[in-house]
């Protein structure tokens, strides 16, 4: 392995940002300047607000975070411990370090097969209008996230499945306010639990179980 001990302890730095799908903040970044352009707003004041916002929540972190990690140790935060196993642990800076490894040739064809399909998979969706498949899908499908989710996914498919086909694009039209409700719901409820646990610091909600 070339890369120095400085560059390989950079990269495990920064595992945690590409470790899940979840992490990304650019999906966020593109939904918000969507809506703006849907609801003919500014796009330049939507992208001041999330550069703002950016400033806010990484002062708050420094505020909230370090005084938990003293009071109750850094052992019991479960992020911490899941971000720093896979980026310092034997499959991480400790093993790359103590036991380099040449290039994993298998590893980087089975990278390009994958690249390959999902470019496949895009240029037959933008070919076909009946293709079913699409590469977001493809990537999104082998993550954590999507194999706790996978049956709230499924039935949602089925669901716009048929209003779809019932109803057409107005029904479809009609019906997703209905939903985009229930999404909302579902991240007022987890705030409110989230601030009710703050207040009483107990755990009180935890969607992953």
């Amino acid at each position: 392995m070339g890369e120095s001990p400085r560059h390989l302890t950079g990269m495990a730095l920064c595992v945690w940002l590409t470790q899940l799908n979840r992490a990304h903040p650019m999906p966020q970044q593109l939904e918000a300047l969507k809506i703006a352009q849907v609801l003919r707003q500014s796009q330049r004041a939507m992208a001041l607000a999330m550069m703002a916002a950016a400033v806010v929540t990484i002062a708050l972190y420094f505020v909230i975070f370090p005084p938990l990690m003293y009071r109750h140790g850094a052992a019991v935060a479960e992020e911490l411990k899941w971000a720093g196993g896979r980026a310092f642990g034997a499959a991480g800076l400790t093993g790359w370090l103590e036991s380099p490894r040449p290039p994993d040739g298998p590893g980087i064809g089975f990278f390009g097969g994958g690249a390959g399909l999902a470019l496949a998979m895009a240029m037959l969706r933008a070919r076909f209008v009946w293709w079913p498949f699409h590469p977001m899908g493809y990537a999104i499908g082998t993550g954590w996230t999507a194999q706790q989710w996978w049956v709230s996914l499924v039935v949602c498919s089925l669901v716009k499945g048929v209003i779809v086909h019932y109803g057409g694009v107005r029904g479809f039209q009609r019906a997703a306010p209905f939903f985009i409700g229930l999404v909302l719901g579902q991240f007022v409820v987890l705030c409110l639990w989230s601030l009710i646990a703050v207040i009483t610091e107990q755990p009180m909600y935890w969607p992953f179980t």
